[in-house]
């Protein structure tokens, strides 16, 4: 579609084994270097905090890329899989927080709170979902991926495994 990639891929981390893996590293590195610094000057120690660990997440996701989808997991690829699940958590997080906030905002409109409100909350629940989808009941599509999330060569999940 752009950038000489035919197709999407069933899962964001597969295009690291694409023509697209140095836009999604320098995506992610970007992401992280923004969340490192976002909520920085912010009074709120606990946003702060938990920004910056997103933004180290969104990095060890670029560091620690997944399995090319005919290997075997390795502990790389658990660690991606795991800042991913993380990251996404992370951010899922400081919506719902953002949405709280937004609905006690005396400078709107109920109408302003209300709607931003709904906004983040959805995303939050979003990005739930999608946390859901790396766990051990992942849906049909991603039971497709294989190994490029983690499937060993008995079908078995790296998380179900002794090693895991």
């Amino acid at each position: 579609m752009v950038f000489g990639q035919s197709e999407l891929l069933p899962s964001l981390s597969g295009y690291y084994h694409s023509d697209m893996r140095n836009w999604f590293v320098g995506s992610l590195w970007a992401i992280g270097s923004g969340l490192l610094v976002y909520l920085a000057a912010r009074r709120n120690l606990a946003d702060s905090v938990i920004s910056f660990v997103a933004g180290l997440l969104a990095v060890g996701v670029a560091l620690f890329p997944t399995n090319a989808p005919d290997n075997v997991p390795t502990i790389i690829a658990r660690l991606h899989v795991a800042f991913a699940a993380l990251l996404f958590a992370l951010l899922g997080v400081i919506c719902f927080r953002f949405g709280s906030r937004d609905g006690k905002r005396e400078d709107r409109t109920m109408r302003w709170r209300n709607w931003w409100g709904c906004v983040h909350r959805g995303c939050a629940i979003v990005l739930g979902r999608s946390c859901r989808q790396c766990g051990p009941r992942r849906s049909r599509i991603c039971r497709q991926q294989g190994r490029v999330l983690g499937r060993n060569d008995r079908g078995a999940h790296f998380w179900d495994s002794p090693g895991f």
